[in-house]
């Protein structure tokens, strides 16, 4: 929506505040392929009531509505040590959208303000929860317990105290086996209809009935987390939305915050922050007694890359790379092309670096670069210049790694587990005088369960 007597774009608020939780579909015209105004965004939402509607089809009242809990459940592999952290988050999660009901529903508290403890007294669970998944030791080995199964599960970990991580999932899936041949259905509509019993089973990723909080426990490089939501295109509903974390990543970040708070505290000086000796003195002390013949052999093998790095000359330790190829590549796979004029433009980028003399989205200077082909022609609302899409496009300004020394310096020195000082968390001096004198795995599994 656009003001021409004020020459701004007019955007919706929740437009800004749910920019990252919407859902994109682009219109498709045979004539003229992808268009900027052929994108339909919708709102990500989850859908917090029951039942919309009566059996006659007309709205049921607010306050006669009844709430659906949102639930997430930890994949199989989540740590048990991380289930009280999860449940905290899900708490944070839950006031808001308590107080979304309460207000519908008409429950105040004497202050005026969404009575959640009365809608929690009436729903008797919480609207937002974190929920641990049925395919845990715990779980299994009462299931089994009360079902017979003993031998099932015997069979797959050696007895029911030995149920890890490594074995859950088999021993999960031997149990719905057995139940299976023993007559008992999946299916939760052929058990009503039958009185069939339901067999076994439990809470799988890529299931879109349901949501999941996925913990990556492999170690590998990768973002900290990463969303998939799993959306109705036409309404932006979450169906079954998984939240991924990569485990790997929280606890490095942890383990360098540790290592910055003991470094503030004194109990580790620049040269074993830098070194990592800590981390290399827990390596090998943490080695089976068979092979401690190795361990002054594996120190000195893990204390020569630092030291050579050490007495490497500072600029020679960063690779040397093309200018501009990265941006080449960029520029060969999308300029001139539709994703470039379609997908990668917007009104914004048009606006900060076109400027208004290239670009208007509604009424036209009557001069300049944005007038159109003929001098002083004024030009189409929101039509795009060759000169404004070559100063706004993303292909031609885009600043990667490889152009960006600032960028370069913090990938090449992270790479060696160096920290610049423009990435120091102030609010870690604050940590460090509330832990001094702390165990160091005590800080680093509580910042763990923040993280």
């Amino acid at each position: 929506m656009r003001d021409p007597s004020e020459c701004t774009a007019r955007t919706f608020w929740m437009d800004a505040r749910f920019g990252n939780f919407r859902r994109l579909r682009v219109a498709f015209d045979r004539e003229r392929f992808l268009t900027r105004t052929g994108r339909i965004y919708v709102a990500g939402r989850y859908d917090i009531w029951k039942d919309h509607f009566d059996e006659q089809g007309s709205p049921i009242p607010y306050t006669q509505r009844e709430a659906a809990p949102i639930v997430y459940f930890g994949n199989v592999k989540f740590p048990s040590d991380m289930v009280e952290p999860a449940r905290k988050m899900a708490a944070f999660y839950n006031e808001p959208f308590s107080e979304v009901i309460a207000f519908h529903k008409g429950y105040f508290d004497s202050d005026g303000k969404p009575d959640i403890a009365r809608l929690r007294a009436e729903m008797g669970e919480d609207m937002f929860q974190f929920r641990t998944n049925d395919c845990s030791p715990d779980n299994v080995k009462a299931y089994a317990q009360a079902n017979g199964l003993e031998d099932v599960v015997v069979r797959v970990a050696g007895s029911l105290d030995r149920l890890v991580p490594g074995n859950i999932e088999q021993a999960c899936a031997a149990m719905q086996y057995a139940e299976l041949k023993a007559g008992k259905t999946l299916d939760p509509k052929v058990a009503a209809r039958t009185g069939q019993p339901l067999a076994f089973t439990w809470q799988r990723k890529g299931d879109l009935r349901i949501n999941m909080q996925n913990y990556i426990i492999q170690d590998q490089g990768g973002p900290w987390g990463v969303a998939q939501f799993g959306q109705d295109p036409e309404t932006g509903e979450f169906v079954g939305n998984i939240a991924n974390y990569f485990g790997n990543a929280g606890d490095s970040i942890t383990q360098r915050e540790v290592d910055i708070i003991q470094w503030l505290n004194g109990d580790l000086n620049e040269q074993e922050l830098f070194r990592g000796d800590y981390t290399r003195n827990a390596v090998a002390s943490r080695r089976q007694a068979k092979n401690n013949s190795i361990r002054d052999v594996v120190m000195q093998q893990l204390g020569a890359h630092e030291d050579r790095v050490l007495a490497e000359a500072g600029g020679a330790i960063f690779s040397e790379t093309t200018v501009g190829a990265e941006e080449d590549r960029f520029r060969k796979m999308f300029g001139g092309s539709d994703i470039e004029r379609d997908l990668l433009m917007n009104d914004e980028l048009l606006r900060g670096f076109a400027g208004p003399e290239m670009f208007q989205p509604l009424g036209a200077p009557t001069t300049g670069a944005g007038a159109g082909s003929t001098p002083g022609a004024p030009l189409l609302p929101g039509q795009v210049s060759a000169e404004a899409l070559e100063e706004a496009s993303p292909v031609n300004w885009g600043v990667t790694p490889q152009t960006n020394e600032f960028m370069t310096a913090a990938y090449e020195w992270g790479r060696r587990a160096v920290d610049m000082a423009a990435f120091f968390d102030p609010n870690s001096s604050g940590l460090a005088e509330f832990w001094k004198g702390e165990d160091r795995d005590v800080i680093w599994q509580i910042g763990r369960a923040h993280v």
